[in-house]
């Protein structure tokens, strides 16, 4: 079946236009119907025509290579017109492409009828999701797609054996005929009740690119087609196979086929049932189980019992197969899941194509059975490829450097969205929003402005280190915050060191990843500073839970000052060590506080730019407005109560989310990294406090950190590589980009045997000499 796209689109309408999404599910059903009935109807087509049935099942499939183009192209060449008028324009080609096959006189009338279907489903399922989250707010999108795929699965079911029976009874072109009213009923439909949908910004090519570039996601695509061209290879010419290997009649034939239909609908539920979370371990499932189902065919296909039975459980598969690689690409091109699914759909449609094709050669060329046994080959070339699924993972899970429990950040963003779409999956949010923003929970905060007492016991996320000397210190930033920190310092050393001042990532506390890197840097010679930012963890600030970029960046020079003025720290020997969207405050500390002479950053985000403009600067100015907009209500909302609001505690999963926000899960709330007083362990940002980062780009003055030198980390698979990326190139010379292979974000937060510190050493030493 083909696969839905998301896209990054404007906010959802203000009111639901559920007569939109009904109309949005009646176009699937009859793209469904159009796309898979000549399934059922190949024989009498090929004998209306004069062709073989091989060459009539490619001329049918010749529609997915004109998906492929479309999924590709619609958000590029349609991105600035109104999306209303899109899926109108598309509707009319699916109306088009019906009347010229019912009509068509020759083969080449049949596939240029074809070639327009495909347009219209290439560009439908590249738009159709984002769609329909902009038809209903946002705790209804779940509901809305239920309703939408619910036409697939009706489509699925029965176009196929009504199809099959209809032409019996009238011939293959009255079937083609009977669906056009339908969708020229459809397409008024589509003009009365969807409402304005003005454009997003177009797709951006290079974002493909990146993603192809991959490894782990060019994998997944590639087993996914060999998945899906197995499928189609068998389905394509599934009638032929009934027809003579099981001796069905029109009336067997169309009972199996309807069995096989509504086997769909249990798939799609057990697989919106129980796929869950990450997706890797089951991906083999759809072609280990369709694939043996078809090995049973040829050997027991000769029964129809048998027959029935096979193809009840090849359908349940067909199905779920949809949901377990959307789920996969979700997890694993979270950052662009616009570029993910228009490569999915493309994907998709291409391997449709090329299993017909091959389906066709082997049926014309050999037998019914050669068709099936290809069929079967391709399905065992895909389950080998998966494996157990981890290289198909942005970040397999490393093997663990101690027995006890490591530390991690991670990013997430500050949610600008309403409470209500507090149910909606996260990675829609990011999305669309830029998503930009701080998602919320309402902890317990201590009351006081002064910084929190500090306990003396090792309370950190990762073991206690021999080779250095620990401390719990404060020190009062130009803003009047007092600020808590561990100082860590090699055991034994004498003279005045270089010293580092480390922090992050975006909603950690300093017992999690950058205590990690200060100590492990001790021990490596430097005096090193992990800081809790203002108002978060044990500095003081109030309200709690907020972030500014101008008081987080005169966060990092005061720790620049703490570390001057201590008599074991030469002064003139001061580096910044920034990690997640602490490395975008590091930069822009760092660029006009030219007391630090070197600066290194390790997978780094730039908080402004991301929640200003979304991820890969996809955010429209229309979405922009929305949001500030919303965040002047809940200004008002907060004003009106005299203390600012929270949201739900983060990281919390609920299924099916990105994998990137998996990651941050796996960190955050589990051993590995929780930590009570981390924000994104326990507690959320406030609401509002996204706003100052909308404001103040961080990185415009990055090219001052010259002439000193600047080291950027990036893992090679991560999300977040592009922040780094772009920084780099906008930096000047003396500069570095260290891309690490396989890592992901999350890795270079606690993996020891993944982040670069001999790197780090070395680039500290020289940038930080005497």
């Amino acid at each position: 079946m083909t696969l839905a796209a998301t896209t990054a689109d404007s906010p959802a309408q203000a009111s639901a236009s559920w007569g939109g999404v009904l109309s949005m599910a009646l176009c699937v059903a009859m793209l469904i119907a159009s796309e898979f009935m000549p399934v059922s109807l190949l024989t009498p087509m090929a004998e209306g025509l004069r062709a073989t049935e091989g060459q009539t099942g490619q001329a049918i499939s010749i529609s997915g290579l004109f998906a492929v183009a479309a999924s590709m192209l619609v958000t590029t060449l349609a991105g600035r017109l109104n999306r209303k008028w899109v899926l109108v324009a598309l509707t009319a080609l699916m109306l088009l492409s019906l009347v010229l096959v019912a009509a068509a006189p020759s083969f080449a009338v049949l596939m240029t009828g074809r070639a327009v279907l495909g347009i219209c489903i290439g560009g439908f399922w590249a738009l159709a999701t984002a769609v329909i989250m902009r038809l209903v707010p946002a705790a209804d999108v779940p509901r809305a797609l239920a309703l939408m795929y619910g036409g697939q699965a009706i489509a699925a079911a029965f176009a196929a054996p009504i199809g099959s029976y209809l032409a019996g009874l009238f011939g293959w072109r009255e079937v083609f005929w009977a669906l056009t009213p339908i969708v020229a009923a459809n397409l008024v439909w589509h003009v009365a009740a969807l409402p304005s949908l003005p454009a997003a910004k177009r797709q951006d090519f290079g974002v493909m690119l990146r993603l192809l570039k991959r490894r782990s996601f060019l994998l997944g695509l590639i087993a996914s087609m060999l998945s899906w061209g197995s499928a189609f290879t068998m389905f394509t010419y599934l009638r032929p196979f009934l027809e003579r290997v099981t001796g069905a009649d029109v009336t067997t034939l169309s009972g199996l086929l309807l069995v096989l239909g509504c086997a769909g609908f249990v798939g799609t539920w057990a697989s919106g049932r129980f796929v869950k979370g990450n997706a890797a371990p089951i991906l083999k499932l759809p072609a280990l189980l369709m694939g043996g189902c078809t090995v049973g065919l040829l050997l027991l296909g000769g029964s129809p019992l048998a027959a029935g039975l096979l193809l009840t459980l090849w359908g349940a598969m067909n199905t779920a197969m949809s949901v377990i690689w959307m789920t996969w690409m979700s997890q694993n091109a979270d950052e662009a899941p616009e570029a993910g699914g228009s490569l999915m759909v493309a994907a998709i449609q291409a391997s449709i194509l090329l299993g017909a094709l091959v389906g066709g050669w082997l049926l014309d060329g050999l037998s019914i059975q050669a068709t099936f046994i290809g069929s079967v080959v391709l399905a065992a070339a895909a389950v080998l490829l998966i494996g157990n699924g981890r290289k198909l993972l942005s970040s397999p899970e490393p093997p663990r450097p101690s027995p006890e429990p490591e530390t991690i950040m991670s990013e997430t963003l500050p949610d600008t969205s309403t409470s209500a779409a507090s149910d909606m999956d996260r990675r829609r949010l990011v999305t669309l929003a830029g998503a930009g923003a701080v998602a919320l929970a309402a902890p317990t905060f201590p009351t006081s402005a002064k910084a929190q007492t500090m306990p003396n016991a090792w309370d950190k996320t990762f073991p206690k280190s021999d080779k250095v000397d620990h401390r719990k210190v404060t020190f009062t930033n130009r803003f009047g915050i007092t600020l808590a920190g561990d100082l860590y310092a090699p055991k034994g050393a004498s003279g005045r060191l270089a010293a580092l001042a480390v922090s992050g990532p975006f909603g950690a506390v300093k017992e999690q990843s950058s205590g990690l890197y200060a100590q492990t840097m001790a021990e490596r010679g430097f005096v090193a500073l992990a800081f809790d930012p203002s108002f978060t963890g044990e500095s003081s600030g109030q309200p709690r839970n907020i972030a500014s970029p101008d008081i987080n960046t005169e966060d990092f020079s005061a720790a620049v000052d703490f570390l001057g003025l201590l008599p074991n720290v030469d002064r003139e020997r001061i580096g910044m060590l920034g990690i997640c969207g602490w490395g975008g405050m590091a930069l822009g500390a760092a660029a006009i506080d030219k007391r630090v002479k070197a600066v290194a950053v390790s997978t780094m985000y730039d908080m402004t730019r991301v929640i200003s403009k979304g991820y890969d600067d996809s955010l429209t100015a229309e979405q922009r407005t929305a949001n500030l907009e919303q965040l002047g209500r809940q200004r008002w909302k907060d004003a009106e109560k005299g203390r600012p609001a929270y949201g739900p505690v983060m990281n919390e999963l609920k299924g099916g989310e990105a994998k990137f926000l998996v990651d941050y899960h796996d960190y955050y709330r589990t051993p590995r990294g929780f930590h009570p007083r981390a924000v994104n362990s326990n507690a959320s940002w406030a609401i509002t406090s996204s706003l100052s980062f909308m404001k103040a780009p961080l990185l415009d003055n990055i090219a001052e950190i010259a002439p000193r030198p600047l080291l950027m980390v990036h893992g090679a698979e991560a999300h977040s590589r592009y922040f780094s990326e772009t920084a780099y190139a906008a930096a000047a010379e003396p500069k570095e980009l260290l891309i690490i292979p396989r890592a992901s974000h999350t890795d270079l937060y606690d993996r020891v045997d993944v982040i670069p510190f001999d790197k780090l050493t070395d680039f500290f030493r020289r940038g930080l000499s005497a």
